[in-house]
């Protein structure tokens, strides 16, 4: 993003405002118009009244401006500027848009949530020009996001985004990331995108964030932090699937749809509105079966939002308890979830996450100095540290350290450090577990901590994932692929997803089963397309299945990722050990031509 000045005074007539905005252009409108002005300009104006009269009405969109080959649309929600996308490109397809003679219209698009300057005719600001950059980037048809609109979407629910890299462009500081924006078929289930998952008989349920009702005070991250609450308090029941916090981080506003609980692989989705007024706080909850979009149960609670964050208020326990009668029959304990105390620290925790998982060398630096903050206003908590374990975890398997191996043990200090603060972390327990395992300390000790994170947290994502590493460095393959499988089964919208799903690919080739370790992979690569050990996966799947040309470009892409790889450097994040394929894997490699 483009940086400045502070903000100074607008004249009277402007007013700066949030806005998606949606810009579109023609390819190659001078090549048209030479063609055939008059045939195209009639056709242009037809697509911008059909698109006012049918496309935008619905979805509260406003056509800010028009330039003879383009447009700038705004909308409130990134949601409905995807669908407006997906519309208007359908309408260039429509016969009375087409030319008798000559090449069809086809538009590129981008969108882009931002800041903005606003008055009676037009939008002004940074995010217009960056939204216009972006849009240059794509190829006839296609419309593409930035990393913040792909943030502001269910991916899966309607829509899939695909990682399009990084990008240098014009009077950007910066490179920006961009997805692909792809319109899933009506014919196909959304949670056919996902890894097989296993039978379960216990009844699942996903969270959803409250979303703000009108006539609420603004308080970013305060309908996240009720749906963190209450997913903590749920999992800590041992007859719920529940389905990770950051995974529905995302779906506001859509309990009824059914789609959702497709993608999720739950049948109940809890979610709601709240209103705030100074420091009281309007909840009204909301139970759905989400496979028929049916409320099932709702009441309104009162509560103060200093006992929310205190973890001190009756009516949410009164929420998690009536739940389990409706689904369970079962009383739920619950639990003081929520890592800080204060609002405003929550949110930083949720935006140091989000940033970290981009994986570019400069929002992993922001997300470090969001971690240093909370660590300076929270030095007995457990958090900072746990968060510092991620961040270490992530530089080392990504590559981007010197030393990968001391990159290692850095973010096992952290998990060590976090646990002297809180023996029972829900994520330092068995991020301990795992990178003892990979630095080389005994396995048996790393093996018994990781059964005493899963008992402990058997709906904490990372618990399963610990487990499995350490059983697949013990060499069990079953239980590396089993508990792969299951981790990955509770992260379908996580941040971290790709991490999950590359860890299941190499359980997957642990198991000799190539073209399900190369499937995996292909989602990781999906959801982050610059995770190095995802493409490292991919090129031996691809290898041991004898596609030998694929695997060599899979292997230079490993490269330019990871500029300094090689196959011992490699191997030193496993602390020399690995699954009982790890040599294999190395000669694998290095058949590819990568260094030794």
């Amino acid at each position: 993003m483009v940086t400045g000045a502070e903000p100074g005074p607008l004249p009277l007539a402007l007013v700066r405002d949030h806005a998606v905005l949606l810009f579109f252009d023609v390819v190659e409108s001078v090549r048209l118009m030479q063609h055939d002005e008059s045939g195209f300009v009639r056709r242009w104006l037809a697509l911008l009244q059909r698109m006012r009269d049918d496309v935008l009405p619905p979805l509260g969109g406003r056509m800010v401006k028009s330039h003879g080959d383009g447009a700038l649309l705004s909308f409130a929600r990134a949601a409905d500027a995807a669908l407006a996308a997906f519309q208007i490109h359908g309408l260039t397809r429509q016969p009375e848009l087409a030319a008798l003679d000559g090449p069809p219209i086809a538009l590129r698009m981008a969108i882009h949530p931002s800041a903005v300057v606003v008055d009676a005719w037009d939008i002004f600001g940074n995010g217009v020009n960056l939204a216009a950059r972006i849009a240059a980037l794509a190829g006839p048809g296609e419309t593409l996001l930035s990393a913040e609109a792909r943030e502001a979407l269910v991916d899966g629910l309607g829509l899939r985004t695909v990682d399009n890299g990084e990008h240098w462009l014009k009077h950007i500081e910066r490179p920006v990331r961009t997805y692909r924006l792809e319109q899933l078929d009506a014919a196909v289930c959304p949670a056919d995108m996902l890894p097989a998952r296993r039978a379960e008989v216990r009844p699942g349920i996903a969270v959803l964030p409250f979303a703000a009702a009108w006539g609420s005070d603004n308080c970013p991250g305060l309908g996240q932090a009720v749906a963190d609450d209450l997913t903590a308090a749920l999992s800590r029941g041992i007859g719920w699937r529940v389905i990770s916090r950051l995974s529905t981080a995302q779906c506001h506003g859509q309990a009824a749809d059914p789609a959702l609980a497709d993608l999720l692989g739950v049948p109940y989705l809890l979610g709601g509105r709240y209103r705030a007024s100074g420091a009281a706080l309007q909840l009204h909850v909301e139970l759905t079966d989400g496979r028929k979009g049916e409320l099932l149960w709702s009441e309104s609670y009162r509560l103060q939002i200093g006992d929310l964050f205190a973890g001190q208020d009756a009516a949410l326990h009164e929420v998690v308890r009536t739940v389990g009668r409706q689904v369970l029959h079962t009383e739920l304990t619950r639990t003081q979830t929520l890592p800080f105390s204060r609002l405003e620290d929550y949110s930083i925790h949720l935006g140091a996450i989000t940033l970290m998982h981009r994986l570019n060398a400069h929002d992993q630096e922001r997300a470090l100095a969001m971690v240093d903050a909370l660590e300076e206003r929270h030095r007995r908590s457990a958090e900072p540290a746990a968060m510092r374990t991620r961040w270490h975890a992530l530089r080392m398997v990504q590559g981007r350290a010197a030393d990968p191996a001391a990159e290692g043990r850095r973010a096992l200090a952290c998990a060590r450090d976090a646990l002297d603060r809180d023996a029972l972390h829900s994520f330092a327990q068995p991020m301990c577990a795992m990178l003892a395992a990979q630095m080389g300390e005994p396995l048996l000790p790393a093996m018994a901590q990781a059964q005493h994170a899963l008992a402990a947290h058997p709906q904490e994502p990372m618990a399963g994932l610990a487990f499995a590493l350490v059983r697949g460095y013990l060499g069990d393959v079953h239980d590396f692929e089993h508990h792969s499988a299951n981790a990955v089964g509770l992260t379908p919208l996580d941040p971290a997803s790709y991490v999950y799903l590359g860890l299941l690919s190499s359980a997957k080739l642990s198991a000799g089963k190539f073209d399900e370790a190369a499937q995996s992979a292909r989602q990781a690569i999906r959801a982050n397309a610059t995770f190095a050990p995802a493409h490292v996966a991919m090129a031996l799947a691809q290898e041991m299945s004898g596609q030998r040309d694929a695997a060599l470009v899979s292997a230079q892409r490993v490269l330019s990722l990871e500029p300094g790889f090689t196959v011992s450097r490699w191997l030193s994040k496993f602390g020399g050990r690995g699954p009982p394929d790890m040599p294999a894997r190395g000669c694998a490699l290095r058949a590819l031509g990568l260094p030794g």
